[in-house]
C-alpha cells in the first residue's frame, strides 16, 4: 500500500533511520567487546592498560552522543536495589574524590567509562548473545597468545613489548594484558560462557574447543587466582541448580591437583604469605579515614608510608623482608576500596555485587543458560578480587560490567518471551 501522507512518511523515515542507527550501534558495541581486551600500544609507559582505558572512554562518549542524536537510547529497566547500590557506590567515590588526600583521574575515568558502557549497552538493548560470542572470541585469542608465550614463542617480542621482567618463568605469559594473573582473570569468565553458548547455539564441538583452549590458557598462566575463580563459579552454578554437587566437588578436586602438580608459578604458600603481608600492613590504618577514605588511587602512596612506619616500629619479622617493597595495589579489591573510598564505598561496592547476584538467583528458574554462564563469570571475578585487583584494571572491569549487562538483557528477553 502506498502512503501519501507527508506526516506518516516522516514517521516511517524516522523509524527506519532509528532502526538502522540501532543496528550500527549494536554492531559497534559487539565489536568493542572483542577489541578492547586485545588493544595494545607499543612504545608508551603503560602499553597494555592505557590504550584500553582510553578506548573504553572514547567509545562510550562517541557512541553515547550518536545514540542520543539518533534517538536510539531508552531508559533501561533495572532493579531498584541495584540502582540504589550503584548510586551509593558512585556517591562514595565522588565524596572521596572531593575530600580524600589523593585523586587519580585515570581511575575515575575508568570507573565512569565502564559504568557509562553498562548503561549504553542496556539503553540500546544490545544483543546479549552476540556480546557473549565476542567475549569468547577475545578470550580465545588471548588464550592462544598465552599458550604461544608459555612455549617461548612470544609474538610481541618484535614490538619490544617483552621486557626483562617478562623473561622470568613466572611472568612470561602476559597475553595482551601484561601479567599472567591479569590474563587468567579475563579468561575464566570465557570458560563458562563457552559452555552456555554450546548449549544455546547447539555448536557443542566448536564451543568445547574454544572452552578447552581457554582452560589451557588459564593453566599456562599458573595463576592460583584463576583456579579460585573457577571453583567459585562452579559453586555458584551449583546454587543455581545447573550442576550436581558431586560434579562440583570432583571438578574442584581435579583443579586443585592440576594447580599443585602442573601450574608453574610461585608456591601457594609463598603467594598467600605475600598477600597477607600487604593486608597486615594496611589493615591497621583502615580507620584513619573511615568516611571518605584517602581518595581514588591512594593505595600506592599510602602503602609506602604505612610500610615505612611498619618496619620503623619493629613490627616486621625476618620472613617478611622478601615481600617488602612498593605495592601499587592491595591485591584485594575490597580492602583497596576501603582505603580509597572509606567504608561507605566498601558498603556500596558489596551491595552492588549482592543485589546483582540476588537478582540472578531469582531469575535462575527462567533466566536461561546465558544468564547462568554470565553470572558465573561475574562470580569468578568477584572471588578473584579477594586476592587480586581485577576491578582496578580496564579489561577486567570492562568485562565485569559487560557480564552484568548480559545478565540483565537476557533476563528481560526471557521474561518477554515467557509472557509472549
Amino acid at each position: 500500500m502506498e502512503i501519501t501522507s507527508t506526516e506518516n512518511s516522516g514517521v516511517i523515515k524516522t523509524c527506519v533511520r532509528g532502526d538502522q542507527a540501532g543496528k550500527w550501534l549494536g554492531r559497534a558495541t559487539v565489536a568493542a567487546v572483542a577489541i578492547v581486551p586485545l588493544i595494545i600500544f607499543p612504545g608508551i609507559d603503560r602499553p597494555f592498560s592505557t590504550p584500553k582505558t582510553i578506548l573504553i572512554g572514547a567509545f562510550v562518549l562517541l557512541a553515547g552522543i550518536f545514540g542520543v542524536l539518533s534517538g536510539r537510547l531508552n531508559r533501561p529497566k533495572l532493579p531498584v536495589l541495584f540502582l540504589v547500590s550503584l548510586a551509593a557506590f558512585v556517591s562514595a567515590q565522588m565524596f572521596s574524590s572531593f575530600f580524600g588526600e589523593f585523586l587519580s583521574n585515570k581511575l575515575l575515568w575508568l570507573n565512569a567509562s565502564c559504568i557509562g558502557w553498562f548503561f549504553l549497552v542496556l539503553s540500546n538493548r544490545s544483543n546479549a548473545l552476540h556480546m557473549a560470542i565476542a567475549m569468547i572470541l577475545a578470550c580465545a585469542v588471548i588464550a592462544f597468545i598465552a599458550l604461544l608465550q608459555s612455549f617461548g614463542l612470544d609474538p610481541f617480542s618484535v614490538f619490544g613489548l617483552s621486557t626483562s621482567w617478562h623473561d622470568s618463568p613466572r611472568m612470561k605469559v602476559f597475553g595482551t594484558l601484561g601479567n599472567p594473573n591479569f590474563v587468567a582473570a579475563i579468561l575464566v569468565p570465557g570458560i563458562f560462557l563457552s559452555v552456555s553458548l554450546g548449549r544455546i547455539i547447539k555448536k557443542r564441538a566448536l564451543f568445547f574447543c574454544l572452552g578447552a583452549l581457554i582452560v589451557l590458557g588459564v593453566l599456562a598462566t599458573g595463576s592460583k587466582a584463576g583456579v579460585l575463580g573457577i571453583i567459585s563459579a562452579l559453586l555458584w552454578l551449583g546454587m543455581l541448580k545447573r550442576l550436581a554437587v558431586r560434579r562440583i566437588i570432583l571438578a574442584g578436586v581435579l583443579l586443585t591437583v592440576v594447580m599443585v602438580l602442573f601450574m608453574q608459578s610461585r608456591s601457594l604458600t609463598t603467594t598467600m604469605a605475600g598477600r597477607f603481608y600487604i593486608w597486615k600492613v594496611s589493615a591497621s590504618h583502615l580507620l584513619e579515614r573511615p568516611l571518605s577514605g584517602h581518595g581514588p588511587g591512594a593505595f600506592e602512596p599510602k602503602f609506602i608510608e604505612w610500610e615505612t612506619q611498619y618496619w620503623r616500629d619493629g613490627k616486621g619479622v625476618a620472613e617478611e623482608k622478601e615481600f617488602a617493597g612498593i605495592q601499587k595495589h592491595a591485591h584485594n579489591d575490597y580492602l583497596e576500596t576501603i582505603v580509597e573510598s572509606g567504608f561507605p564505598g566498601f558498603i556500596g561496592f558489596i551491595s552492588l555485587l549482592l543485589t546483582f547476584f540476588l537478582f540472578t538467583f531469582r531469575q535462575a528458574a527462567n533466566g536461561g543458560e546465558l544468564v547462568a554462564g554470565a553470572s558465573a563469570g561475574m562470580m569468578a571475578l568477584a572471588s578473584i578480587a579477594m586476592i587480586d585487583f581485577p576491578f582496578h584494571r580496564p579489561a577486567a572491569l570492562f568485562f565485569a560490567w559487560t557480564l552484568i549487562a548480559i545478565v540483565f538483557l537476557e533476563s528481560y528477553n526471557c521474561r518477554r518471551t515467557a509472557k509472549g
